[in-house]
């Protein structure tokens, strides 16, 4: 039989993550058993630090508190990095044109959700996507009305 693939990470840091920021959100554990779909009883071991998470729910618990893998798994101390914030301002800076400001709200609340429960590597690679996406939208647009 084949061996399942282990996590490494600091079990101890995950569970007062998830319970910190179960706090900040005024959730009782109830609450998240039920939003991520698992037992009571495995969301208060997994506070505790009595059961690591699957895979799927490592990803819930990110996606749920909209923080990174690498934040929950004492990884990284940020939640969400600063160049996500910084792809933020500057892919919803108004240009003046309505259609194309709801448009790229769209695609960057899109980047976001896809996103949500990748560690720093994965969150990179969606910025540099976005990098480029916008100017091939637009490029696109241009080549559709000459």
């Amino acid at each position: 039989m084949k061996a399942k693939k282990r996590l490494a990470f600091s079990i101890k840091v995950f569970g007062e993550r998830i319970k910190q920021l179960r706090l900040e959100h005024g959730y009782r554990q109830e609450d998240v058993a039920d939003m991520m779909q698992i037992g009571r009883t495995t969301a208060l071991n997994h506070e505790n630090g009595n059961r690591e998470p699957s895979y799927d729910d490592l990803y819930r618990y990110a996606a749920l508190y909209g923080v990174t893998t690498d934040y929950l798994l004492g990884k990284s101390d940020e939640r969400f990095p600063a160049a996500v914030a910084g792809a933020m301002a500057k892919y919803l800076k108004p240009t003046g044109d309505r259609r194309k400001d709801r448009e790229r709200r769209l695609l960057y609340a899109k980047m976001m959700e896809i996103g949500l429960g990748l560690d720093n590597k994965g969150l990179e690679a969606i910025i540099k996507v976005g990098d480029v996406l916008p100017k091939a939208l637009d490029e696109a647009d241009s080549k559709k009305s000459s």
